[in-house]
């Protein structure tokens, strides 16, 4: 299923320069790359500088896909999160592992000691697989693009998680005042799988 996927990543890793002639696709990607690279060096113009610190992503793969990014202090607890869309772009897919590469490649150089990636999972269904014939299962390509790049880095892992534990842990962030920050249902549903491992983990 990934083969065609898999054989594009390569070429897809490193952005083009922006320029009038790219797609908008790729121009929405590139701010989407600046805008979290932005976000983040504020961040570290606040505090003491990298090197002790680890992050966790959570991800809402898709035709749109939503990205939520814990950042943690030494004793766990949440030093900063953002959350972001990569809206619809063709392939989808290319633009959430791109991303990926990017941000983990980023990551590395702010000495951060360890990414945890978490994916929301998907399984197709009986009462909608009639929806999918011959039709690209864009959603399952999208995890098997963002595990794959994952598999290239040291120090990070990866999980999938079922979209089941979205309701409980909405009443646990609720309950201990944690306001969930995502601009639309995507960014939320990835800050969920995000704050959903670190409540068990971190906590």
């Amino acid at each position: 299923m990934y083969g065609a996927t898999l054989d594009r990543l390569d070429t897809a890793s490193r952005l083009p320069a922006k320029s009038a002639a790219q797609p908008s696709a790729e121009r929405r990607l590139a701010r989407l790359l600046e805008s979290t690279r932005n976000v983040e060096q504020t961040f570290w113009g606040r505090t003491n500088g990298p090197g002790t610190m680890k992050q966790i992503i959570g991800i809402d793969p898709g035709e749109t896909t939503g990205i939520a990014i814990l950042t943690l202090n030494e004793d766990g607890s949440i030093a900063h999160k953002q959350t972001h869309t990569i809206q619809q772009t063709t392939p989808p897919e290319i633009a959430a592992a791109t991303w990926l590469q990017t941000w983990l490649t980023q990551s590395t150089n702010r000495q951060i000691t360890h990414t945890t990636v978490i994916i929301e999972d998907y399984k197709l269904r009986l009462e909608t697989a009639s929806l999918h014939i011959n039709q690209p299962l864009t959603t399952a390509e999208t995890i098997g693009a963002l595990q794959h790049t994952t598999s290239q880095h040291p120090n990070t892992t990866t999980h999938k998680q079922q979209p089941t534990i979205k309701k409980p842990t909405t009443r646990q962030l609720h309950a201990r005042n944690i306001p969930l920050t995502g601009n639309n249902r995507h960014e939320k549903d990835a800050e969920l799988h995000a704050h959903y491992h670190h409540l068990r983990n971190h906590q």
